[in-house]
């Protein structure tokens, strides 16, 4: 896993992950995702019963909490 921080690195960076994949695994397939520099870890709770009845208790920010 690379983080790559301009397009000028992203050809090299994407072939050195294919060489260790190939050697590692056998498999030179590569999943791009975005790097989120400021994440949030955000929680709802939702309950439902055997009836249909569903309710939620809205959102929590768990970031607050992982981090103090």
């Amino acid at each position: 896993m690379l983080r790559v921080n301009s397009l000028e690195e992203f050809t090299k960076a994407l072939d050195t992950v294919k060489r260790t994949a190939e050697e590692l695994y056998q498999n030179t397939t590569v999943i791009l995702e975005k790097f989120i520099t400021d994440p949030r870890h955000i929680e709802v709770q939702v309950f439902g019963d055997s009836f249909g009845n569903h309710v939620h208790f809205y959102e929590r920010d768990c970031s607050v909490q992982r981090r103090h």
